[in-house]
């Protein structure tokens, strides 16, 4: 719809009619609000809701904080330990975090004391 009026030079204008009409053509058409900031962040709050309900999601979070901590505890108890040997390391955990997450067990709190024993094993 175009948004621009018609005026004729000859006549004398009523810019108070003129704005009404402005608005009337601006305001009469629904406007999608998807990628508004307010809608953006509702959308994303209720992500965040869903995730914090998610047992699987609450595993994987802890499942990440637990090789953080391993990959410190290595890097801090071994200072000789090669970059390759602790991406190799990583990486068998990272398989390990997979495969638990894949499986999706039912009690995560026995998961993660496994993933933890395993991660200090390796």
């Amino acid at each position: 719809e175009a948004k621009t009026i018609a005026l004729d030079a000859l006549e004398d204008i009523d810019l108070e009619k003129v704005w009404n009409e402005l608005l009337h053509r601006l305001w009469s058409v629904a406007v999608d609000d998807y990628h508004s900031p307010d809608s953006q962040n509702e959308r994303r709050m209720e992500g965040q809701q869903i995730n914090a309900r998610s047992s699987l999601y609450q595993l994987d979070q802890r499942l990440r904080k637990a090789l953080s901590a391993a990959v410190a505890s290595w890097k801090s108890g071994d200072p000789s330990l090669s970059g390759d040997a602790l991406r190799e390391k990583v990486a068998k955990a990272g398989k390990e975090k997979k495969r638990i997450l894949e499986e999706k067990p039912e009690d995560v709190d026995l998961a993660l004391v496994n993933y933890c024993d395993l991660l200090y094993s390796l």
